[in-house]
């Protein structure tokens, strides 16, 4: 078994990350040099989701959003999957959206459904996810 401790992870973690790390706390990171959603694991896309202030009107927030909701409505609702989508991380992505559409603009709305809404008739799940959502905070 091994062993390590705290502070040596950290001292490696900081050694090995050093220029990322000077990037993000000096607000150097911009949106372009992020890597396409598509490749990051949907941990990572929710965890990125809820970090995100409410309301907003920030073009990159919308656009990421709108992605998003693209990449996972596909994998949320896919019933033939192997690996079937944490019902954990689902309920959290569609807690965020429930209240992310309910803050935004009408004119966004059905930018952000529109991928969930071309797969409704295939799955019933969307209306129980986004009845979660709703009432999670009721």
């Amino acid at each position: 078994m091994y062993e390590f401790s705290e502070s040596a992870v950290r001292l490696r973690f900081i050694k090995s990350y050093k220029s990322d790390i000077e990037r993000v706390v000096t607000n150097k990171v911009t949106y372009d040099q992020l890597p396409e959603l598509g490749d990051v694991h949907e941990r990572a896309l929710v965890t990125g989701f809820w970090l995100l202030p409410l309301p907003t009107e920030d073009e990159h927030h919308k656009s990421y959003v709108k992605g998003l909701c693209k990449i996972l409505s596909k994998k949320l609702l896919d019933r033939d999957k192997e690996e079937r989508f944490d019902s954990a991380l689902r309920h959290r992505f569609f807690e965020k959206l429930a209240h992310f559409v309910l803050t935004s603009n009408k004119s966004d709305v059905q930018t952000y459904l529109r991928p969930f809404l071309e797969l409704f008739s295939d799955s019933r799940e969307v209306a129980d996810n986004l009845a979660l959502g709703t009432t999670a905070h009721s």
